[in-house]
């Protein structure tokens, strides 16, 4: 059964119980009312007979059997007790005959009440008589009846109007989680670079959940675009060494080279295997950083971090104007050590490759960021330049990984990368424990 039938058959349902409830509530609280009237009514009915009795017959014993006649109706009947609890006379409503009428002890024990088929009332008559008043509830089941198929009628009328409107408003109502369905099916048959999820249309729940999957689509194609082309870029970033080694090891191997020239051509061979052996490393380290694996976490001081990165980069004042500039007042900062290390080594690196001999680098803190600064050449294209593989230079050496490793490091870290820069003036990448630099 499809959805649309189960929400129709569920509304049609409830609609139906909420109409039992009601109509047994208001039976109920009908019933109550009439018969409240009813001893309303007997007691408005029976005050002037049993008065007029009192006042004009001095001697009510004489009278008291004819009481009964007098105050019996079409709906109400009367029965006369003495003070023993004897019937003195009594006369049922309309003449019709009362079966199993109950001792008068089973009245005089309330003033009013319910006894079967009749509503009863008890009233005193002088000191010695009791009369007890019966009304007939037939009236009031006549209302009840009247009332149940009233609301049976009702409530087929609006059952059928319910099971033709509301199927038709429950499938509107569903079209972004039929659209849904019916998308995830053209995905898991063409895949989802093949589909494109349309906006939502509303605000609703729906038009939320609608959203969040379109969002949802879109990371997985941007994810497995990113997969297709980190593997087509790892393919050839391995293919041109492997060619050249294949290549070089064939021409040995029919001894085309010989003595020195053989050793160059093995230490080539080795400077790519090497070359290899690096490019692996960096996509490890890459996977593992966007993979769930937690980091370490450690508290630390800037200025230790700085005075490492100056020691192992000393080499940089060869050629390079490098400036660390130290904290006068030490900052304690929280992450993984090493891999945040890594990122700024990365930094410095990257600096050193694209700023010509003579440029300043610089290491430094400000604002609750950690920023390498040159005057190199600066970047073009800011969004592509932490893409894997991505370069801008093509004749400077390198896989193009080392920003992507930083970007990777500083998302698994929780930090903010943020990069100003301007061709032919230099770059400014900031690592921040806030939004914005």
């Amino acid at each position: 059964m499809s959805l649309n039938k189960k929400l129709s058959l569920f509304f049609v349902s409830l609609y139906l119980l909420s109409i039992a409830l009601f109509t047994l509530v208001s039976l109920v609280a009908i019933r109550h009312v009439l018969i409240s009237y009813a001893y309303g009514y007997m007691e408005r009915y029976a005050n002037p007979i049993v008065e007029f009795y009192l006042e004009a017959y001095k001697d009510i014993d004489k009278r008291i059997s004819s009481l009964a006649e007098d105050l019996a109706g079409e709906d109400i009947g009367a029965l006369v007790v003495d003070s023993k609890g004897e019937i003195v006379s009594f006369v049922p409503p309309f003449r019709e005959e009362v079966v199993n009428l109950p001792k008068p002890e089973v009245f005089l024990k309330e003033k009013k009440g319910v006894y079967k088929n009749y509503a009863f009332l008890t009233k005193k008559v002088g000191e010695k008589y009791t009369v007890i008043l019966l009304f007939r509830l037939k009236s009031i089941q006549k209302v009840q009846d009247e009332l149940i198929r009233f609301v049976v009628l009702t409530a087929s009328i609006v059952s059928i109007f319910i099971l033709i409107l509301v199927p038709p408003i429950i499938k509107r109502f569903l079209e972004p989680l039929s659209y849904l369905t019916s998308i995830s099916q053209r995905i898991s048959k063409e895949g989802p670079l093949e589909v494109e999820v349309a906006e939502a249309k509303t605000e609703d729940e729906l038009g939320q959940l609608q959203k969040a999957y379109k969002d949802m689509v879109d990371r997985l194609k941007e994810v497995i675009t990113w997969q297709i082309n980190f593997m087509r870029d790892i393919t050839h970033a391995l293919n041109t060494p492997l060619t050249y080694i294949k290549g070089q090891i064939e021409l040995i191997s029919e001894g085309f080279y010989s003595g020195e020239e053989l050793k160059v051509v093995l230490q080539k061979l080795l400077q790519q295997i090497n070359r290899m052996e690096t490019l692996i490393k960096k996509l490890m380290l890459l996977m593992r950083l966007q993979s769930h694996v937690p980091l370490s976490h450690r508290t630390f001081y800037i200025n230790q971090l700085f005075a490492e990165l100056e020691e192992e980069y000393e080499f940089i004042k060869e050629s390079h104007v490098f400036r660390v500039e130290y904290l006068s007042e030490d900052v304690l900062w929280e992450g993984d050590y090493d891999y945040l290390k890594l990122a700024l080594a990365n930094l410095l690196e990257n600096a050193y490759k694209y700023t010509p001999k003579g440029g300043l680098i610089k290491l430094y803190y400000k604002d609750d960021c950690i920023i390498v600064e040159d005057s190199g050449i600066g970047i073009e294209d800011k969004e592509r330049v932490f893409e894997a593989f991505y370069r801008e230079n093509k004749e400077k050496e390198g896989f193009g990984l080392g920003l992507a490793i930083v970007k990777a490091i500083a998302q698994k870290q929780g930090l903010n990368i943020h990069l100003e820069s301007e061709k032919g003036k230099g770059s400014k990448f900031y690592l921040c424990r806030r939004l914005t630099p």
